[in-house]
């Protein structure tokens, strides 16, 4: 049987630099909670799906990595969550964050013990 994972993408956050990243930089940490917020109005991209922080737009999904997200989003299944996974502020800014996105693992407790070992 094959191995599954909850990890439905990972990437550098686009944008960076253009946004509010400056305010929350002392919270873009590994672990730290990203909001996924889609934006169907975008005038340069229908599928943008924003990175908000603490309340701060930090940037956004790369384009060709959002289509997937945002036809989920845009029919309301609230079915990822999405973290820091790499904050390194000595790369280049196009490299500093990482975002990992994972599906919501809906079995709870029970299932993902059940899970884990079969």
């Amino acid at each position: 049987m094959e191995s599954r994972t909850r990890l439905f993408a990972e990437f550098a956050v686009a944008g960076l630099r253009y946004w509010d990243a400056v305010e929350v930089h002392d919270s873009i940490k590994v672990g730290a909670r990203v909001t996924l917020v889609p934006e169907f109005d975008n005038p340069y991209d229908p599928n943008a799906v924003a990175l908000y922080l603490d309340g701060k737009k930090i940037g956004f999904v790369p384009r060709g990595m959002n289509e997937g997200i945002a036809q989920l989003l845009y029919f309301g299944h609230d079915i990822f969550d999405a973290f820091v996974s790499e904050a390194d502020f000595s790369r280049s800014v196009s490299e500093q964050v990482h975002v990992v996105v994972k599906v919501k693992d809906a079995r709870g407790e029970q299932g993902s013990a059940a899970a884990a070992h079969a």
